[in-house]
């Protein structure tokens, strides 16, 4: 199976009104070699009002995008639909794709009657989301990516920085055709050097392997980016979300967990309800990036070793009415 790298401009970040006005992907084989290059593009809607802010982003000009030569919305979508209709099965990637082009893509086919609307994880196609690896990668292993800084000395991770930090061209950026160009060269760099990283990466870009990863594992690492930063929580998986069978809740083992044995309910409540409290949230069709315990540094494990977190972990679980 091969790959997708996609990128789509769109008239704004309004995922359930905005529309996508470009759409560029390349199709490549198992070793990220390009077969096939696509580019489609689409007249504006009458209702729809672009943001000035894309608008100067992009370099779109309205005038252009009325044009009645340019083809309409639905036969640009028609197009897109038949070749990932043509394309599958395959791994789609995109740079902060599964957060927005999917959902805006997803939108758009359901808007347009073409089904299926999940099609990038569903007949045998699999998503991965390149923003996540490249976090990861630049924390882990900044021998193979480097990441520029901001004022406040944090990693940026916008695909043109991060690109040129490499010695890679960005091109025109913001336009789709360049950005896939980008994101195909960054993923083509971070799958010659960091080759582990890589696969793990592929793996979980199935929902049904992240949904097994996490069953048989008793305490696994969740790499998950909040407030600026790489978090990496070592977890222990504690239950479903009911109205979603992709979603694992999973317990932080490092908390102090007989604190939290002593709360009452309604504390308990306030503590896992926190964004930064002991409880996480893993969507497994969300190309989570996940790993075993043993693929660490010892300083990413803390003041803990893997035989500690494996014990807490297995007496969490058997701890029926705590979980």
């Amino acid at each position: 199976m091969g790959f997708v790298i996609y990128d789509l401009e769109s008239t704004g970040l309004n995922k359930r009104f905005d529309q996508i006005l470009q759409f560029a992907a390349i199709r490549t084989d198992e070793s990220l070699t390009v077969v096939e290059r696509v580019e489609f593009q689409g007249r504006l809607r009458p209702h729809i009002l672009p943001s000035p802010g894309a608008l100067h982003i992009t370099g779109a000009r309205y005038d252009d995008l009325i044009d009645p030569l340019r083809p309409s919305y639905d036969a640009m979508m028609g197009s897109i639909h038949e070749t990932l209709v043509r394309w599958t099965p395959s791994m789609f990637i995109g740079f902060n794709s599964v957060g927005y082009d999917d959902e805006l893509l997803r939108q758009a086919l359901y808007e347009t009657l073409r089904p299926p609307i999940f099609i990038t994880n569903m007949k045998g196609n699999s998503r991965g989301d390149l923003l996540k690896l490249a976090r990861v990668v630049g924390t882990l292993r900044p021998d193979v990516l480097r990441c520029a800084s901001d004022a406040n000395g944090r990693r940026v991770y916008q695909l043109a920085e991060l690109a040129r930090a490499n010695g890679i061209d960005p091109g025109r950026s913001h336009t789709a055709a360049a950005d896939v160009a980008t994101t195909l060269a960054l993923c083509q760099m971070i799958a010659a050097k960091a080759p582990d990283l890589w696969s793990s990466f592929m793996r979980f870009s199935n929902k049904a392997a992240a949904l097994e990863f996490i069953a048989e594992h008793e305490a696994f690492a969740a790499f998950e980016f909040t407030g600026g930063r790489q978090d990496v929580h070592l977890v222990t998986a504690i239950g479903n979300k009911p109205t979603d069978k992709n979603v694992r809740y999973c317990l932080d083992l490092t908390v102090d967990l007989n604190a939290l044995r002593r709360m009452t309910a309604d504390e308990l409540m306030a503590e896992v309800s926190k964004r930064e409290g002991p409880v996480r949230r893993l969507k497994a069709n969300a190309s989570p990036i996940i790993t075993e315990l043993w693929e660490l540094d010892n300083e990413l494990l803390g003041d803990f070793s893997e035989a500690d977190l494996e014990a807490t972990a297995t007496a969490v679980r058997g701890d029926v009415g705590f979980v």
